[in-house]
């Protein structure tokens, strides 16, 4: 059985660090727990990266991980992040699956799977 890579895609830009990084973190913990890799871009070498090199160089980072990953988890807010809104349409170009945090188990895998395409963008 494959195992699915999924990228977490969500604001960071505007809230304070600590709240994104428990946001990214919760959402990386379900996704390990549902037996996914699981691609988490707020670690401490995007937050170094950012300071260094600025929004760009850290985006341009992230677009190249989401490549190598099977589909883009995207947390509640997405629509508020010019970065999350790029990420996701980076995905749906090179046709990944695009998932939702507010899906359940079952409709991650049966989306993962190709079994449905739940595309919608509430």
């Amino acid at each position: 059985m494959k195992k699915y890579r999924i990228y977490i895609s969500g604001r960071m830009s505007g809230v304070p660090r600590h709240i994104y990084k428990e946001q990214f973190l919760q959402a990386e913990e379900r996704l390990k727990g549902l037996g996914y890799d699981v691609v988490n871009p707020c670690g401490t070498f995007a937050y170094l990266l950012h300071k260094v090199f600025g929004y760009y160089a850290v985006l341009a980072y992230d677009l190249w991980r989401l490549s190598r990953c099977d589909a883009i988890f995207m947390l509640d807010g997405w629509k508020e992040s010019r970065g999350a809104r790029i990420e996701r349409a980076a995905a749906l170009a090179d046709r990944r699956r695009v998932l939702l945090e507010e899906m359940t188990a079952k409709e991650i895998d049966l989306t993962l799977k190709g079994i449905i395409r739940r595309m919608r963008t509430r």
